[in-house]
């Protein structure tokens, strides 16, 4: 009692460090030295507490885990979605490739009559095929090496031309997909019997490309008898302003 008391008595000793009186470095230990709850390996009651409570952790995440899917009517409404969209974006990508293989054809042919009045300057007649001009071909553009040199095939053939259609003087250009036309651009020459005229040819049967060349403001003229419009079912001509 009397040792109990001195204890009590010192006033380096507080009633806390009662359960520290082992050794002066022990009553803090560094973090190396702490064990925790589950980490002994003889501590086989804290490794089940450990394994438990990960098992509940693991079917807390799972019970907020719910399988997506689609129903009939959201299926429907997405079909319907894409309808529409492909009702109204094909035809506008369809006519914008149709104006843009136009611009080429016109842009070609330009070229090729602005040579040729430079060479009728100079011999006082046009050109018989396209290389008396002094222009090269545009690329990926080739000439018909056959009889009828006449014919330039360019874009995968999509693109064709006709120099000096059946003598006529003019230049004639078409626009094809797989084999079938859908519209043609025609530019007199100046000194024929139709100086500088411009045309819209384009399928008779077909409204699409009809309507294309209205829309350049086209009058309907004399009927087309170019074989490339005969054997697609006949052409309209459309004068130009």
């Amino acid at each position: 009692m009397k040792g109990f008391a001195s204890i009590l008595s010192s006033p380096k000793v507080s009633v806390g460090d009662l359960f520290l009186l082992k050794k002066e470095n022990d009553r803090f230990p560094s973090p190396a030295g702490r064990q925790t709850l589950g980490n002994d390996g003889n501590n086989h009651c804290g490794n089940n507490t450990r394994t438990r409570i990960t098992t509940l952790r693991d079917d807390d995440n799972n019970k907020g885990t719910i399988k997506a899917g689609f129903t009939l009517i959201e299926l429907l409404v997405v079909v319907l979605i894409i309808g529409i969209l492909a009702g109204v974006a094909v035809p506008q990508y369809t006519k914008a490739v149709l104006k843009a293989r136009y611009t080429e054809l016109q842009t070609t042919i330009f070229a090729f009559k602005n040579a040729s009045e430079v060479y009728y300057m100079a011999n006082g007649d046009y050109p018989q095929s396209w290389e008396d001009t002094d222009l090269d071909l545009p690329a990926g553009c080739s000439l018909n090496t056959g009889a009828d040199r006449g014919w330039m095939y360019c874009k995968k053939n999509q693109l064709s031309f006709d120099f000096f259609d059946a003598n006529n003087q003019n230049l004639v250009g078409f626009y094809s997909v797989n084999g079938i036309l859908k519209v043609g651009y025609i530019q007199w020459l100046d000194n024929s019997p139709y100086p500088a005229q411009r045309e819209c040819w384009a399928r008779t049967q077909d409204e699409e490309e009809t309507s294309f060349c209205k829309s350049l403001g086209g009058v309907v003229g004399p009927t087309v008898s170019h074989a490339s419009c005969t054997t697609n079912g006949g052409c309209t001509r459309y004068i130009l302003p």
